[in-house]
Parts: structure tokens; sequence; C-alpha cells
């Protein structure tokens, strides 16, 4: 007998393929929700990838009609910087999905090494990395930085 989580996905997956054949399922269930006597046609496609690997369906496969699995790309936006200022603080932020990123500051752009990180930890406000940094008597310059 399968472990009670393999049972229980079997039973999932039957409830799909009874779904997907409707007009004949292996249960032999006639279905009419309608009541009107007229069986239910299929209610769509179920099908397995052909392996993990290549993760191909029954249109991958060329037969012109099923499943079709379509790889995307997703892109990055670019990390670009929206400073403004509120009261004694720099308000920076950034695009919500650049994770990877970290914010540094300098009062030199051109002094080599003179970029530290700040110190605040962004919050996550509407979408957007969020930060608030005191701002001393220099002007200060942000960059993101991996």
């Amino acid at each position: 007998m399968l472990p009670t989580r393999a049972r229980r996905c079997r039973r999932a997956e039957d409830y799909l393929h009874e779904a997907a054949q409707a007009n004949n399922p292996a249960s032999g269930t006639f279905y009419d929700p309608a009541k009107t006597g007229v069986r239910l046609t299929s209610l769509g496609v179920h099908e397995h990838w052909n392996n993990p690997t290549n993760k191909q369906y029954s249109r991958n496969l060329g037969t012109g009609q099923g499943i079709e699995l379509v790889a995307l790309t997703a892109t990055r936006p670019d990390a670009v910087l929206a400073v403004s200022q509120a009261g004694s603080q720099a308000v920076v932020s950034w695009q919500g999905s650049l994770t990877d990123f970290r914010l540094q500051s300098t009062t030199n752009v051109t002094a080599t090494n003179s970029w530290s990180d700040v110190s605040n930890s962004p919050a996550l406000v509407q979408g957007r990395n969020t930060v608030t940094d005191e701002i001393s008597g220099k002007r200060r310059f942000y960059r993101l930085a991996r």
C-alpha cells in the first residue's frame, strides 16, 4: 500500500483524469451536472510531461494538439534609484525585485574605495526597497552594488 501522502497525490491526480475524460471517465460515472440526460464533455486537458529534464507535453512532441510548455525568460528591471528628501533624511528607493543589491553611499565620487554600505536595511514599501538615511552637512551620493 502507498504511504498516505502518495495516496492523497494519487487521488488528486485521479480527479484531474476524471475531469479531462468526463465524457468517458475511467470510473464509469455519468457526469450530468445540468441534469439534462446529456453526458458532460471533457473539462480540459490533463497530461504528464515526458521527463523532468525535457518537460515536453504532447504539443511539444509534435502532435499538434494538447498542452505546450513555453519557456519564458524573465528579465530584471534596470537598477535605477529614486532619491528624494524628507526633512533631514534622504529617502532612497529601487525596484523591490532587485533583492541581491545593497545600497552604498559616498560624499566623494572621485575618490577610489570611498563607497560604503548604508547601514539601514531596506523596507519593502509599495513594491520598492526603501531606505532612509540621515543627511549630513555634505553632499551624499548613492549607488546599488552587488
